[in-house]
């Protein structure tokens, strides 16, 4: 089953024009169909994005992977335009303990979670630098953090992620960031727009960082395609049980329709998104 993001994103890619869609289903523009076609381009594009598992607008990432040696490395999203940082290994950035028995610490995308039977979640956009994160942990009570990296003001949204792990006095949490971006460390591959290279000629190895931007600014025509044809199998659905003027079907509003649609697995798991999916690393 692919991948799912958690929600479509709020600047989701449209994959489609009105436009594109009067003309595929021969329909003249001032025919007064556009709400009802708006509900099937932005269904699509949702759709999209669940059945791809990744938001198909240009984006930028912030990932650590882990690989065995390899000369070329494929991130998950295409295409990738930029590398903005390449760190081939990780730092040392702060410990955090807490006085209460059983008490854990967690990295997430967005937040430093301290657990102590209750959640703290110190956001990293709160606290911006790893100095400021060190402050706040301080403030929550029982809960104590020490900057070991030289540079404080380091982002502390760089913090690798990782599960729940022990932070008691005896067994301190050590969160870590990356090291130093190599310079020049990364060139994009001449044929496959997912892939990238060692500029030093070196092989992937173990765990590293990657500082990244993929994704669609304008949709490919093929991508295009495939959403005009899913909307218009839509469409053909929707006027087999009742004139499309209205806006329900059966008593069911058209946009609830249209949300269950773009929620089926046989349109979540249709082989025509194959070409866009996000692939296991």
């Amino acid at each position: 089953m692919p991948g799912r993001p958690p929600c479509p994103t709020l600047d989701m890619l449209t994959l489609c024009t009105l436009d594109d869609l009067y003309l595929a289903l021969d329909l003249a523009t001032g025919d007064g169909y556009d709400t009802t076609l708006e509900m099937l381009r932005d269904g699509v594009s949702t759709l999209a994005e669940r059945a791809c598992g990744y938001a198909l607008d240009s984006s930028t990432y912030k990932r650590w992977f882990t690989t065995s040696e390899r000369s070329t490395f494929r991130v998950p999203e295409q295409p990738v335009s930029d590398v903005i940082r390449f760190c081939a290994g990780k730092d040392t950035a702060l410990r955090c303990s807490c006085t209460t028995a059983r008490s854990r610490v967690k990295v997430t995308s967005t937040a430093v979670v301290l657990n102590d039977g209750s959640d703290h979640s110190l956001t990293f956009a709160g606290n911006a630098t790893l100095t400021a994160m060190v402050t706040a942990i301080d403030a929550v009570a029982n809960w104590s953090a020490t900057l070991v990296h030289t540079d404080g003001t380091w982002p502390s949204s760089d913090l690798r992620p990782r599960t729940a792990v022990p932070a008691t006095t005896d067994d301190q949490a050590w969160l870590h960031v990356p090291e130093d971006a190599v310079t020049d460390g990364v060139i994009l591959d001449d044929y496959d727009d997912r892939a990238i290279r060692r500029a030093d000629g070196r092989a992937f190895s173990g765990e590293f960082f990657l500082e990244y931007t993929a994704g669609y600014a304008t949709v490919p025509d093929d991508l295009k395609r495939v959403a005009v044809e899913i909307c218009s199998e839509w469409w053909n659905r929707l006027q087999a049980d009742t004139s499309v003027g209205t806006e329900s079907v059966g008593g069911i509003a058209t946009s609830r329709l249209v949300t269950q649609w773009s929620e089926q697995r046989d349109y979540l798991g249709d082989p025509r998104w194959a070409p866009w999916r996000r692939i296991r690393i």
